[in-house]
């Protein structure tokens, strides 16, 4: 049931298109997703990591950071609030520096990621969320690195896709009925807790997809 509000609803589609007709990884390839531990993200790691790519998370806690590695198989994960250098920590798991990344969060992480990228490097531009509670958006500010690393950037939304929605579904259960993928969502009981619940998503206090169980039945 939970599948249809995550790896098979619009997380996963978005996951899937994001990575296959954006980013267009390949195997071998490098990528790092922001908001790793987040309901697109987690589906968007899975999926790159069971095409055969290196896909390091960048998440929010050192416990979202380990359920990256140990629940969802991801290569790395780095915890960007607590590591003294984004840049060195990036480059410490990725030495050979960035392929893909899909972007998920905007700003000075962002930044840092285009600093690894490799030379004609591709970025998936799925989310701004540094910026939806800004009220003036501080934006990326290295945007003369995209010129010089010769790199595409490409922003999208899932109804950009509307007509291929059932290859995307299709794919993901696959990997969710081979064990492959693996969804841990959040749920939280009460509709009274709704409007916390929606706050929480932009915290970062939550992982995975949030789902609230209103008790119906």
């Amino acid at each position: 049931m939970t599948s249809a509000l995550g790896a098979l609803g619009p997380a996963g589609l978005t996951a899937y298109f994001g990575l296959f007709d954006i980013a267009k990884i390949q195997p071998g390839e490098t990528v790092l997703i922001s908001s790793a531990a987040g309901a697109v993200g987690t589906i968007a790691g899975q999926l790159a990591r069971a095409h055969g790519c290196n896909v390091i998370g960048l998440a929010g806690s050192d416990e979202k950071c380990a359920d990256l590695t140990a629940t969802f198989q991801l290569d790395a994960a780095i915890n960007y609030r607590t590591c003294d250098n984004l840049d060195e920590a990036i480059r410490a798991v990725s030495p050979d520096g960035l392929d893909v990344y899909f972007d998920n969060v905007g700003g000075a992480i962002t930044d840092a990621a285009i600093r690894s990228m490799k030379i004609r490097g591709r970025i998936a531009v799925c989310g701004q969320t540094s910026e939806y509670n800004s009220k003036s958006g501080r934006g990326w500010t290295e945007t003369t690195s995209i010129i010089t690393r010769r790199l595409k950037v490409e922003g999208f939304i899932l109804f950009d896709f509307q007509d291929r929605f059932l290859e995307a579904s299709q794919h993901v259960s696959g990997l969710l009925h081979s064990g492959e993928l693996v969804e841990k969502p959040t749920i939280i009981a009460g509709i009274e807790n709704a409007a916390t619940a929606f706050v929480s998503l932009f915290a970062e206090n939550s992982a995975g997809r949030v789902i609230i169980d209103a008790g119906y039945r």
